[in-house]
């Protein structure tokens, strides 16, 4: 873990100090790979343009890349717990967690940052973070949930008196209570979150994730070909099986056309399936699945490619979605994380496992070139850049009373 360093002088209360204001980003439990950057956590790169001190604390940071000037805390991996019971397990994490929390104290004491920006909702962590505003007052506190909003909307329909309902009710009441503002990523969650019935709606804000401000979409179309992008992971939630089967019917009309499938492999089993019904429907031939790439690459994916399509079967927010109509894609997908949001912006918007209606939309917009075109020029709230939910962010707080 990074060594600790004495404590800065304090400075005046406001969000803004007489030196340069600091944010502190928080992920409890993360272990931090480059992708990450392009995630929640490009936020905290935002911030540092809008000239704020970065600071990074995760479990562990397994990125390559470090950016300059962002001062990184370890605490150290949360898989530490191999007992042979589950209540032991139970104990051992309580413990760690706790261990944890007074850790992320003595950084908050160190730092003295003027926001405290936490991902996930975990009780220790926020609980620290409120405690250490005792003694910092004019520190902001700011909760960035990564909810299902499925999962949410089937919560809160249960009753009242529910025990899961009350568990959780408990639960959130804990962890949501030292917050000045609680983000939600879509209108879904945002809405089911205000269904919970807590005291304390007001905190509750409507902020979707955002996008690398260096993307730009390439000029024409002039390096479009016909190919349809998905960037996933092979794993089932991402729905491949339903993209191809999808992909398959459209081709029978559009033989020119390719799909490429580009991410890792969580299971490969899976992939070998998905190798197998691509064979069985005859488009074998056109079906890529090109792994993993680095950065520059997957640029080069989306600048090539004329349509993006992502039928996933369940998901939060999904940051390529956003990314694949920032390069000027349009984009067909499902109802999963919120997916009828993206409506407003010319997203084709399927029904969770209907691989016919995505063949449908793929073949309006295979067929029709000015039709692509017309839906990748919109623009609506749910897409923005990163820089702009910074600022945004740092507007809602400005507003909040200290």
């Amino acid at each position: 873990m990074k060594h600790l360093q004495p404590a800065r002088t304090r400075r005046p209360s406001g969000l803004r100090s007489v030196d340069r204001p600091k944010i502190l980003v928080n992920w409890p439990g993360g272990v931090f790979a480059d992708v990450h950057w392009k995630k929640d956590f490009h936020v905290l790169l935002s911030f540092a343009e809008l000239g704020y001190d970065p600071v990074l604390v995760v479990a562990k940071y397994a990125a390559r890349n470090r950016p300059p000037g962002v001062r990184i805390y370890e605490m150290g991996d949360y898989d530490r717990c191999r007992a042979s019971s589950k209540l032991l397990n139970s104990i051992c994490n309580l413990y760690y967690r706790f261990l944890d929390s007074t850790k992320l104290f003595k950084i908050l004491s160190t730092e003295r940052p003027d926001v405290y920006y936490q991902v996930h909702v975990t009780p220790f962590p926020s609980m620290a973070s409120f405690l250490h505003r005792v003694t910092n007052r004019r520190m902001k506190l700011v909760l960035k949930l990564d909810a299902n909003p499925d999962k949410l909307r089937r919560w809160v329909s249960k009753p009242l008196w529910h025990p899961s309902r009350i568990r959780r009710y408990a639960l959130l009441f804990v962890s949501f209570f030292p917050y000045d503002v609680i983000i939600a990523e879509t209108p879904c969650s945002y809405n089911a979150l205000l269904r919970v019935c807590l005291p304390f709606p007001g905190k509750f804000r409507l902020l979707p994730n955002g996008y690398d401000p260096s993307i730009r979409p390439p000029g024409g179309d002039a390096k479009r070909q016909k190919v349809v992008l998905s960037v996933a992971r092979i794993s089932r939630q991402k729905g491949l099986d339903v993209l191809i089967r999808a992909f398959a019917e459209a081709h029978r009309d559009f033989a020119e056309w390719r799909l490429r499938i580009v991410g890792p492999v969580d299971d490969g089993g899976l992939l070998e399936d998905l190798r197998g019904l691509a064979a069985s429907l005859g488009v074998a031939s056109s079906v890529d699945f090109v792994g993993p790439v680095e950065e520059g690459v997957l640029k080069e994916e989306y600048s090539r490619a004329s349509i993006f399509a992502l039928l996933s079967n369940w998901e939060g927010s999904p940051i390529a979605r956003v990314e694949a109509m920032a390069y000027g894609l349009p984009v067909v997908t499902t109802e999963a994380g919120c997916g009828s949001w993206l409506s407003e912006c010319g997203a084709s918007v399927v029904p969770i496992g209907d691989w016919r209606a995505a063949a449908e939309a793929l073949k309006k917009l295979m067929a029709d070139p000015n039709l692509r075109s017309e839906t990748s020029s919109r623009k609506c709230a749910a897409v923005l850049s990163w820089d702009e939910v910074a600022r945004k962010l740092e507007r809602m707080l400005e507003d909040r009373p200290s």
